[in-house]
């Protein structure tokens, strides 16, 4: 008979190959010679079967049926098996199972495996949990020096996602946002000097944390979510201009402006420049807004800091209504953030590669997928999906093997 099984200490005796499932009989060749316990003589005491799911065979579930040799000692009459080194007792599967749940337990869902293997749900659940505390203990996270922070909705409730922005990976992912918490991981968090800079979005506990955990770091706002005030304020106008119309000319406004005024000016083409200057005639303050978000938006192509600055306060002179010929409370606004937290918006200048967050609003979106793809895993296992999944355990940044994970979690 062919050995299809390729374990040590097991031979086949026989396939059965049904059509959803495989059954491989087979027999244990090692024997025990003397009794472990007290060195005593043994004599056979007829053998017993068990069944240990194994790694699937022609694509299907595959269950061996094993025959395990049983012995009683002359001295101390305690009944013995055969040892069995390649099965995992406590689950009733191979070790190569194991080892191959670990392998894609972070990146396909448990019910896909379930089905492939032939486990059940709780039990491969059982095998990630505990895979996850041998690498939350064994895998190997240095502290960044350029850190991102910004937040996503995971089951219900806003997480924190931290991220290494100089080498592009997925650092960690909190249960919480909070001040409290966020405080109590940074003071715990090892090789913290090791961090010279973090770019966030508003959220004033971020701002408080940095200030309080990281003093020596300069804190960045990442441009993304500054320029995006911008935007939104010249929709808000637009969206009122497009309430005082009927439907029609609602369809109409948003038909022939929406994606015209998202566009950079740069971008616009001879006929969007002709358009633009049509709908200037009958709605001047859309058109203006526009205008004052293109110029809010250079203000980001500055060479330097001081460039910056000064453009910033050209543009707030700008807005104002002797400038415009109208009231723009949008803008007002916005020039109020901006001025509220001036010197970490201007520290974009500072940070070396003028650092960004664009990395992470990337992940956060794998890590929304990564949540509908597991609908109805708890927080501990959506981040340990992200971090150890495709988004963090790829080629270019694992340091352990998962060949060699599974070898040392034997």
């Amino acid at each position: 008979m062919i050995d299809l099984l390729s374990l040590a200490n097991v031979e086949t005796v026989s396939i059965e190959n049904r059509d959803e499932t495989v059954t491989i009989y087979a027999k244990t060749t090692y024997h025990l010679a003397n009794c472990p316990n007290c060195g005593g003589g043994l004599y056979k005491h007829g053998s017993r079967e068990y069944r240990y799911t194994d790694t699937p065979l022609y694509m299907k579930p595959t269950t061996i049926q094993l025959n395990v040799h049983r012995y009683r000692c002359k001295v101390c009459k305690q009944v013995l098996s055969d040892h069995i080194a390649c099965v995992d007792e406590s689950r009733r599967c191979t070790n190569r199972l194991v080892q191959h749940i670990q392998s894609h337990c972070f990146r396909l869902t448990f019910s896909e495996l379930s089905r492939q293997i032939g486990l059940s749900v709780n039990t491969i659940r059982n095998i990630a949990q505990d895979y996850l505390s041998y690498l939350e203990q064994s895998y190997p996270r240095s502290t960044p020096s350029i850190l991102g922070i910004d937040e996503v909705m995971i089951a219900g409730e806003y997480r924190c996602v931290l991220t290494d922005l100089e080498h592009h990976r997925l650092f960690d992912i909190l249960p919480t946002r909070k001040q409290s918490y966020l405080e109590s991981y940074f003071e715990r968090l090892p090789n913290k000097e090791n961090i010279h800079t973090v770019c966030s979005d508003m959220w004033q506990p971020f701002k408080n944390v940095c200030a309080k955990c990281l003093p020596n770091t300069t804190l960045v706002l990442d441009r993304f979510h500054v320029v995006k005030l911008a935007n939104e304020a010249m929709e808000s106008i637009r969206k009122c201009h497009q309430n005082e119309l009927d439907a029609k000319g609602r369809k109409q406004l948003k038909k022939h402006l929406r994606w015209l005024l998202i566009k950079r000016l740069a971008q616009l083409s001879s006929d969007d420049l002709k358009t633009l200057e049509v709908l200037a005639k009958e709605y001047p303050k859309l058109v203006i807004a526009y205008y004052l978000k293109e110029k809010f938006f250079d203000i980001y192509e500055a060479k330097d800091k001081n460039a910056a600055i000064l453009a910033f306060f050209e543009w707030t002179d700008s807005i104002d209504e002797q400038a415009t010929g109208m009231y723009l409370p949008e803008f007002y606004r916005l020039k109020q953030i901006v001025k509220r937290h001036f010197a970490q918006t201007f520290s974009y200048w500072d940070s070396a590669n003028k650092v960004s967050n664009g990395y992470t609003e990337c992940v956060n979106g794998l890590i929304k997928l990564a949540n509908r793809l597991g609908r109805g895993y708890d927080f501990e296992m959506i981040r340990a999906r992200a971090l150890y999944g495709q988004i963090g355990l790829n080629k270019a940044n694992k340091k352990i093997s998962e060949e060699q994970l599974g070898k040392k979690l034997k």
